[in-house]
């Protein structure tokens, strides 16, 4: 999404927070999906909800 550079990484080891969505073109492009499900996997805290 093109935000790699102003946001955290993703390593071995560390606890993690995210939310992986289904693929999308770029960040704009989630305004216009409302109302879609694009949440592919959620992960709290380093495991996967």
């Amino acid at each position: 999404m093109g935000v790699e550079s102003e946001l955290g990484s993703i390593t071995v080891g560390k606890k993690a927070n995210l939310i992986m969505t289904k693929k999308i073109p770029n960040v704009e492009f989630i305004p216009y999906s409302y109302g879609e499900n694009k949440v592919d996997t959620v992960i709290i805290n380093g495991n996967v909800v």
